[in-house]
């Protein structure tokens, strides 16, 4: 675990240095040389607006010079370079989509949804941000928290958040939901899990049925 949603190039040829600097000890000692060296995940997509894409040409470049220049250096070889880009391929592919179930208005407002901190953790569990829209409409009138309906003081998927006028019914998207979004989501509080669907192009397919109660019974004796 070298680090997590990272979108700075230099930082990857840099844990290749590292990693290759401590192999480079390890098999020198053994007088063995490496099959294959796994440099971990850790690539970064933009959750917010204002974030730069990784430039991934040229993190491939760097990553490829250093990996190059250590295998000389400490005589492996030609061993394979392994990475593990999960969040790089799928984050931005899953939109979590729920439907507002409530509005409250105080000293703050709330726009209460129909998903939770069990479908998507991230916001709760780590305080991540999502960008999150209403289907429809694009304008931003006010400043709301967008809350579940978990009962937990932590079920909030964002704060003093710019959002449109929104209404009971109106459908909200929360965005790059693809990596650790289902995976980690639970039953907790008894909440049945959400279906899966997958679009492609103007198709679309159930690939994974919503959860009823009798799911949640069924391992009961």
């Amino acid at each position: 675990m070298t680090g997590s949603n990272n979108l700075e190039p230099y930082f990857f040829a840099e844990i290749v240095d590292k990693l290759m600097t401590i192999a480079g000890n390890i098999f020198g000692h053994l007088g063995i040389q490496p099959e294959f060296v796994d440099i971990g995940g850790g690539l970064g997509v933009p959750y917010l607006d204002d974030e730069q894409e990784l430039d991934i040409d040229l993190t491939a470049k760097l990553v490829a010079q250093e990996f190059a220049e250590k295998c000389e250096k400490y005589g492996f070889g030609h061993p394979e370079l392994f990475l593990e880009p999960g969040r790089y391929l799928i984050a931005n592919a899953g939109y979590l989509i729920a439907k507002v179930t409530g509005i409250k208005e105080s000293y703050k407002k709330f726009i209460g949804i129909d998903a939770g901190m069990n479908t998507l953790i991230r916001p709760a569990l780590y305080g991540a941000k999502h960008r999150i829209l209403v289907y429809d409409k694009p304008d931003n009138t006010a400043t709301v928290n967008i809350c579940g309906q978990i009962c937990e003081n932590s079920d909030i998927f964002a704060i003093m958040l710019p959002f449109p006028a929104a209404n009971e019914g109106d459908l909200v998207v929360i965005k790059d939901a693809g990596a650790y979004g289902y995976v980690m989501a639970s039953n907790y509080n008894n909440r049945p899990r959400p279906a899966e669907v997958l679009v492609d192009g103007q198709s679309s397919v159930l690939i994974r049925r919503r959860e009823t109660m009798d799911d949640l019974l069924r391992l009961y004796p």
